[in-house]
C-alpha cells in the first residue's frame, strides 16, 4: 500500500518496540524472581528484537544495555533501591507561668525510634524549672527524676532503643517552681522510622 506513509522499516520499528516492551517486562519480572523468567526466554526475545530492528542499526547488545539500564540501575544489584526512612523533628516549647506545670504531648503516627532529644534552658531558670521527657509512660530523659539547669542546652543522642509503636505519645513535663517569673523551655525530639 504505497502512498499511505507506511514502509517495511516502519513496521519493523513498531514490531520491534512491542518486542522490546516484552523483553523489558520479562527482564523486570526476572529481576523480581518471578517463575518462568529464564535467561533463555530473555535471549529468545532479544534475538527477535535483533531480527526485527536490524535495519536501523540496533544490536542485541544495545538493547540488552537499554533493558539493564531500566531494570538494574548503574551500580545496582538488581534489587530495588532502599526507601528513605521517615524522620520527624517534634518541637515542644512553652512559656510556663510561675508556680505551674504543663504536660505537652505529640502522638507518633508511625513505628519509630527516638534518636535525639535536645533540651534548652534559657538564662534565668536558675535550677527552678524541671523537665522530663517520656515515651508513653516510660521516662527516657532523664531515666529518673527531672532535669533543672540554667542557661544550657543538653543533647541526648540514642543509638538504639527507645522504640515507639504508631499511636504512642511522646510527652514532655515542664514544672516551673519559680514563684515570680515565667520561663520558656524548648524540647526538641527527633524520631526516625524503624
Amino acid at each position: 500500500m504505497a502512498g499511505e506513509g507506511r514502509s517495511d522499516t516502519g513496521d519493523k520499528v513498531i514490531l520491534g518496540a512491542g518486542v522490546l516492551g516484552a523483553a523489558i517486562l520479562l527482564a523486570t519480572r526476572r529481576a523480581q524472581g518471578a517463575p518462568g523468567t529464564t535467561d533463555e526466554a530473555l535471549l529468545q526475545i532479544l534475538a527477535a528484537i535483533g531480527q526485527t530492528v536490524e535495519s536501523i542499526n540496533v544490536t542485541e547488545n544495545d538493547i540488552l544495555k537499554a533493558i539493564e539500564a531500566i531494570v538494574i540501575p548503574p551500580g545496582g544489584d538488581g534489587m530495588p533501591p532502599p526507601t528513605q526512612k521517615l524522620s520527624e523533628v517534634i518541637r515542644f516549647g512553652r512559656a510556663v507561668l510561675p508556680a505551674t506545670g504543663v504536660r505537652i504531648y505529640e502522638t507518633v503516627l508511625f513505628k519509630a525510634r527516638v534518636t535525639n532529644v535536645v533540651i534548652h534552658f534559657p538564662p534565668g531558670c536558675n535550677g527552678l524549672v524541671d523537665v522530663a521527657v517520656y515515651r508513653a509512660a516510660e521516662r527516657i530523659v532523664p531515666r529518673e527524676g527531672a532535669i533543672s539547669l540554667n542557661n544550657v542546652t543538653l543533647v541526648y543522642d540514642f543509638g538504639v532503643g527507645n522504640d515507639i509503636d504508631d499511636g504512642i505519645d511522646i510527652m514532655v513535663d515542664i514544672a516551673n517552681a519559680d514563684a515570680v517569673w515565667p520561663h520558656t523551655i524548648t524540647v526538641t525530639t527527633t524520631i526516625e522510622e524503624r
